[in-house]
């Protein structure tokens, strides 16, 4: 198959002028969103599902094994870097923070701080949501409610540009929790009222069951609380995955019970949910209720298996101070129950040195906090002063880039209005190229015309002659005279066919097919040339006048084949598609160098004709490695013409 060769003069100046000015404008006008690094990539829809699946894995373990959890967030980091998303590198940034939020929080204030950076560079609203959210977290627990409060105004903000109705329920019960402790139970139940009407309009089933657990904890009705805490576990079960908030559901249903035994009966669904859960801090607390709940029974045996061989071994393993300061104050309750107060007052000296341990340990992670975020101040503070100064020389780069840029444009006119007029004339002289070729072919189609009716005449006037002498001659020999007869019929029938494709006129009323075929034909019967010849026509030729230009296109080959082919074959193929045509030519002759004989009457008509078809043509051709040519030329209508 010939390869494509159409190509068509590009004539659209514009078109250039168009392209440059867009090239000029998004030079000029890069989004500032682009920041060190290059990480400016948006997360592909596969990208965005494996990072989906690594968060989910990060919220699985964030509690019940946070090394697990931690390795899963730094996967997730390491694949945002390898994909060179800005916005996965940010939402990786919030799942570290959160992981780091357990015993390294002030990690989690620069990583929920670099989150934000990133964010706001990207303009990504979604992203600020959640970092804003995490940050008011962080102010909550240094009971800095005055900026947490400000952080989740802000996360309520960009929640409503995002649509994020999840986050929107999550800030509202923060927001309820901060004024919870701030003594405004108002406030907080109409903050938790709003949460939970959010979580059932878009079904959010576990932020429904913690507004009303929360709900549950400003009623002084115990009946009402109960059935809150009910409807809660309800949620938590539809929502699924929620072993931690099912687990402390139960320990407030116990909490409320008059009973110990209906107590009990909530405390051990509690524990099934922690060991499902892995959830040790939370085993604690279950354990400790229900210890008291056997010493309100009497049951000082059970009571202290659940404090001195369950909770405290686990406190231990955990080195949680805190809780060992409770559950040795617990234990201490139990001892003085059975009557045994030297070991009663050696768990109370206990529960004293865990909890002045706990105080100082949460002081120094307190202080670390409050510093971190007194450095993140200080440091806004300098960057203000500094941003100053640098939107002054921003304003100074800016004028010089925009006299710069004018300078540019004015340039690129100016090439577009050069490259317009070269490209102008070039079209005017191939128009004139194309018009010198069209005189040129009709001058020889009106030659060819004149002696293809000579011929035509001349060939019968001889015919009738010769027939005519030969059968004045009776006497001679009939089968030499029949046989001669014959010879001169057929002589006859190749000049009238000769004749009129010589003749435009005749030649362009027959189809290309029939044309070539007779031409190969009589081409073998004259030169005893052998023309395999392969015809493609899978649609029509829209010109006629293309058909006779083609046509003698092939008679100019096969006829300097006549002369220089003596022994071998010519292939030939012509392929007619819906919108072009492609013809090759090969013979096994002699070959020639095309530089020597670049001048010949008959290789310029073949390049004449094919330039008044809009094609394109190559020949290739050595001396001794035979003839070769591909023509590809457009299949429309008044081509030749146009």
């Amino acid at each position: 198959m010939i390869a494509d060769l159409i190509f068509y003069p590009m004539n659209r100046p514009g078109l250039i002028l168009t392209l440059l000015l867009f090239t000029f404008l998004f030079t000029t006008q890069l989004n500032e969103s682009a920041f060190a690094g290059g990480f400016v990539k948006q997360i592909l829809p596969k990208e965005l599902d494996s990072l989906n699946r690594l968060d989910s894995l990060v919220n699985h373990y964030r509690f019940s094994n946070t090394p697990m959890a931690r390795s899963y967030a730094l996967r997730a980091l390491a694949y945002s870097t390898r994909i060179r998303s800005a916005n996965a590198v940010a939402r990786s940034y919030i799942m570290l923070g959160l992981v780091y939020l357990q015993g390294n929080s002030d990690s989690s204030f620069t990583l929920f701080g670099k989150a934000l950076d990133m964010a706001r560079r990207l303009n990504d609203d979604e992203i600020s949501t959640h970092a804003y959210y995490c940050l008011a977290s962080l102010y909550t627990d240094a009971y800095d409610y005055k900026t947490a409060v400000a952080l989740l105004d802000s996360s309520l903000k960009y929640a409503g540009l995002a649509q994020e109705k999840r986050v929107m329920a999550d800030v509202n019960n923060l927001l309820g929790n901060i004024r919870y402790e701030m003594e405004d139970r108002t406030q907080a139940k109409e903050l938790y009222l709003k949460s939970f009407q959010i979580s059932k309009t878009n079904s959010f089933d576990k932020q429904c069951g913690i507004a009303l657990v929360n709900l549950a904890k400003l009623d002084e009705d115990a009946p009402e609380a109960i059935r809150k805490i009910q409807l809660a576990i309800q949620y938590f079960r539809k929502a699924g995955g929620c072993d931690e908030e099912l687990a402390g559901s139960c320990i407030n249903m116990a909490d409320k019970q008059n009973n110990p035994d209906s107590a009990l009966v909530f405390l051990t669904q509690a524990l099934s949910f922690c060991d499902q859960g892995n959830m040790p801090v939370t085993e604690l607390g279950a354990y400790n209720c229900m210890a008291y709940c056997y010493l309100e029974k009497g049951d000082l045996r059970n009571a202290e298996i659940c404090l001195r061989d369950r909770a405290i071994p686990l406190a231990v393993s955990l080195n949680n101070q805190d809780w060992l300061a409770t559950l040795y104050d617990s234990y201490a309750d139990i001892l003085l129950a059975k009557g045994d107060f030297r070991q009663a007052a050696l768990c109370s000296k206990k529960a004293l040195n865990n909890l002045v341990a706990s105080d100082q340990k949460n002081a120094a992670k307190q202080v670390r906090l409050l510093t971190s975020l007194l450095d993140v101040k200080n440091k806004e503070l300098t960057i203000q002063v500094k941003e100053q100064e640098l939107l002054r020389q921003k304003t100074t780069i800016q004028k010089t880039r925009f006299w710069l840029s004018i300078s540019i444009l004015l340039l690129l006119i100016a090439i577009a209005a050069v490259l317009w007029i070269r490209q102008r004339g070039r079209m005017k002289l191939q128009q004139e190229q194309i018009a010198s070729a069209r005189k040129i072919i009709e001058l020889d189609e009106r030659e060819k015309s004149a002696v293809a009716r000579d011929l035509h005449d001349l060939t019968g006037q001889m015919q009738v002659a010769l027939l005519g002498c030969f059968e004045n001659r009776r006497g001679d020999d009939k089968t030499t005279v029949d046989y001669t007869q014959s010879q001169i019929r057929e002589v006859g029938t190749r000049m009238r066919r000769l004749s009129h494709r010589l003749n435009s006129n005749m030649a362009g009323r027959h189809g290309i097919s029939t044309l070539i075929r007779d031409l190969v034909e009589d081409t073998e019967k004259i030169s005893g040339l052998k023309v395999s010849l392969e015809l493609d026509e899978l649609a029509p030729l829209y010109d006629s006048a293309a058909t006779l230009q083609l046509y003698r296109i092939i008679q100019e080959m096969l006829t300097n084949a006549v002369k220089y082919v003596k022994n071998g074959e010519i292939i030939l193929h012509l392929l007619v598609e819906e919108n072009r045509i492609l013809f090759s030519y090969a013979d096994s002759g002699p070959g020639f160098d095309p530089k020597l004989q670049g001048d010949g009457m008959g290789l310029m008509n073949i390049y004449e004709r094919v330039k008044l078809l809009r094609g394109e043509v190559v020949l290739h051709s050595a001396t001794g490695r035979g003839t070769s040519w591909e023509v590809s030329c457009p299949n429309l209508k008044n081509i030749s013409k146009n």
